[in-house]
């Protein structure tokens, strides 16, 4: 049984009456309901005593929107930044006198005290947690309900025996269009896209579910199933997936650059925002735009369908917070890179920009109604802040690319700055008003660090790309640059004095380490792309060969720097680019990135198998010895 997923929030547009009440009743909270933490209360479906138009049988709500079930037509409300539209499927030629009920009553009720007048208030609405259209056409019943953790919305068609599947069909409007996309169908809207993924039809015969192949037809914007030979004396359910990827932005340019989860499971996201109606929350740290670009910070809830708050972080210059981390307490640290304006903390280590832009560290509160502490970290030049973590002391450490003379301690493994761009290292201290230590890190060309892990030990360990052949190495695995530009992974001691190991990550091609991550046994994952048809592998690896320009590589290096664990390809014929890695609880890579083109291997139960188009996001995971993908 396929879900209705992620509905967002709406404002409901259908008569200006139901629209109004819709407004009034919740339909589209103000942004301070908006963020309030209903996610994990179960999805109820309301039934209409005459608080809502006549046509409403059956109301039901999630975290992100409203769905209205009407005798003859199922309705989506949507909503992105200020756009608001409605989605409406009708089922065309369907008994008007269908009858609707209640199936598996709930035990919470709901109120209505609107307006002054106490006759059109409503108390004790009763709630249910299905509703069913029986007779929507002869022999055949709509049946909607929610499930999981994640309330989300699903429906079946129910054909008993003797009925004809294809009197179903549903008129979609609401849409600026309707394509078929590999079996798919793609409803766009103002709002973002509404995918009816292929249908799933069944029958459950001796107790064992049967598959019966099911298609989509497309005449106009009028779809229909064509459904294979089945066992017509036995009931027949047909499962069109419909679901809503969540969309977070305003009317301008929106990215997230980061994500990590708190203690309980809930996401947080940053990025960079350029629109004055992005969707932040009331009573956040900063709810209105600076200018230019912003940084962002959004926590959803655990199930992903609202969010607890989003803030913007900026001033009138161009601000953007490039990665996250999140304490045990639940605090949030973002970095990146900011100018003139950028908002700090009284006694924080920089409170003003150094030069052109600086990097940023900046820590919100848990639930992102204040600044624990917010400050610069630069010098005269460009410098900017790639990746953050922080230690179980509340310590952030950052990582990234210093233009020129840069704030280091006494005692730093390199205070002096040697190329175009240097990597610096700095950890600060828990409350954000000094430097730990602050160092320094490259050649006589451009090095810059894209990912940090901190062991058990507080020591540091970075990855990057580097065009130094001077680049400081130990006696490590890769002692030599095998390009005008290879990855790197250099170890730091606890206190930024030395190097534990450092070591090139490359072959005669351009290779980019971009993430890092160190499992419960100490040893550094990593992962990024590379063009070198010789970049190490491993024998046993998942790939052994460069089937593309580019592609990327997921390499365990061991906890001395001096040998590879594992080291593999990951890509296809289309180039790939590399950008995030996690580790599982058993050591398994998970990475993602984005691929250029088809081509890229793909398992046979993903949600997606087959490339879209325009650049198609990816997400991979391999075994703990790198030799399978999972």
């Amino acid at each position: 049984m396929r879900r209705l997923t992620s509905l967002p929030r709406c404002a409901f547009a259908y008569p200006a009456a139901l629209l109004a009440l819709a407004a009034s009743a919740g339909a589209a909270p103000p942004a301070a309901l908006r963020a309030s933490r209903t996610a994990n209360l179960p999805l109820m479906f309301e039934k209409n005593t005459g608080h809502w138009p006549g046509e409403v049988q059956f109301v039901a709500r999630s975290g992100q929107g409203t769905l209205f079930l009407t005798k003859r037509e199922i309705v989506l409300s949507l909503r992105k930044g200020d756009k608001a539209t409605a989605l409406r499927l009708k089922l065309q030629g369907s008994n008007p006198m269908a009858i609707a009920s209640g199936l598996d009553k709930q035990p919470g009720t709901v109120n209505y005290f609107i307006g002054n007048d106490a006759r059109k208030w409503r108390t004790k609405v009763p709630t249910y947690s299905r509703a069913r259209l029986a007779g929507v056409y002869p022999g055949i019943d709509l049946v909607t309900y929610g499930a999981g953790k994640s309330r989300a919305l699903e429906y079946d068609f129910v054909v008993e025996p003797g009925a004809d599947p294809k009197r179903i069909r549903m008129a979609v409007s609401g849409a600026k269009s309707l394509r078929s996309v590999d079996g798919k169908l793609v409803a766009s809207t103002s709002c973002g896209d509404v995918t009816l993924n292929r249908p799933y039809a069944y029958q459950t015969i001796n107790g064992v579910r049967k598959q019966v192949a099911c298609s989509f037809t497309l005449e106009q914007n009028t779809v229909a199933f064509q459904v294979a030979r089945y066992d017509a004396s036995r009931p027949l359910v047909v499962d069109p997936t419909l679901e809503y990827s969540t969309l977070l932005g305003g009317e301008a340019s929106d990215a997230a650059n980061g994500v990590a989860l708190d203690a309980a499971g809930a996401a947080v996201i940053c990025g960079k925002s350029q629109s004055a109606l992005f969707p932040a929350t009331t009573g956040a740290y900063q709810p209105t735009h600076g200018g230019g670009l912003d940084a962002f910070v959004t926590k959803l809830n655990a199930a992903g369908t609202a969010a607890d708050f989003t803030t913007y972080l900026g001033s009138i210059n161009d601000d953007q917070a490039l990665a996250l981390a999140v304490d045990t307490d639940g605090a949030i640290t973002i970095c990146g890179y900011a100018g003139d304006a950028f908002p700090t903390t009284a006694g924080a280590f920089q409170t003003a920009n150094g030069g052109f832009s600086d990097a940023f560290v900046s820590r919100l509160n848990s639930n992102g109604t204040a600044l624990v502490y917010s400050t610069y970290v630069g010098g005269a030049f460009d410098d900017t802040a790639y990746a953050v973590a922080v230690d179980t002391l509340g310590a952030a450490t950052i990582c990234g690319q210093a233009g020129g003379a840069f704030p280091t301690t006494t005692g730093a493994y390199d205070t002096t700055h040697g190329g175009t761009y240097d990597v610096f290292v700095t950890k600060l201290n828990a409350t954000g008003t000094a430097l730990v230590y602050s160092t320094l890190l490259g050649g006589a060309g451009s090095d810059t660090a894209y990912g940090i892990a901190i062991d058990s030990a507080g020591a540091a360990t970075i990855c990057g790309a580097t065009t130094s052949s001077t680049f400081p190495v130990t006696a490590s695995y890769q002692t030599t640059r095998g390009s005008t530009t290879d990855a790197f992974v250099t170890k730091l001691n606890a206190t930024g004095t030395e190097l534990v190991y450092s070591t090139f990550l490359g072959g005669g091609g351009v290779d980019y380490a971009r993430a890092i991550a160190i499992g419960a046994d100490g040893n550094a994952v990593v992962h990024g792309y590379t063009g070198s048809s010789n970049f190490p592998t491993t024998a046993g690896a998942y790939q052994t060969a460069k089937f593309a320009t580019q592609d990327g590589f997921i390499t365990k290096l061991n906890a001395a720097g001096t040998a590879l664990i594992y080291s593999t390809y990951l890509g296809g014929s289309s180039a790939k680019y590399s950008y995030g890695l996690a580790l599982a609880a058993d050591g398994a890579p998970v990475v993602c990135g984005y691929v250029g083109g088809p081509g890229f291997a793909t398992t046979a139960d993903a949600l997606q198998a087959t490339y879209g188009s325009g650049g198609d996001a990816y997400i991979a995971r391999l075994d703990a010895s790198g030799a399978t993908l999972l």
